[in-house]
């Protein structure tokens, strides 16, 4: 898997965006944003995420944040909603 992808920064904090599909990735996106383009679906989702924070552990360190841009795989999405997870070794 190649790492186009890369951590951001908001404020003090590091975040891994995540999006489904590279259709989503705009130009609004391509300015601010490098994400993690995980393929469509739930285990494509947590297999490409599951990678991504394994290589991050082991190299720069864990992101403060993950942010998914999109539905995360979801068969029914909860439009607006937010979710906030804290990672933990």
């Amino acid at each position: 898997m190649s790492r186009d992808w890369s951590l951001s920064r908001f404020g003090p904090k590091t975040v891994l965006c995540v999006m489904a599909a590279e259709p989503e990735y705009g130009p609004a996106l391509r300015a601010r944003i490098r994400p993690l383009i995980t393929g469509v679906g739930p285990v494509e989702a947590a297999a490409a995420v599951g990678h991504a924070l394994a290589e991050l552990k082991a190299g720069d360190g864990l992101p403060d944040r993950i942010v998914s841009l999109g539905s995360a795989g979801s068969r029914t999405l909860d439009h607006a909603r937010v979710t906030l997870t804290k990672i933990r070794d």
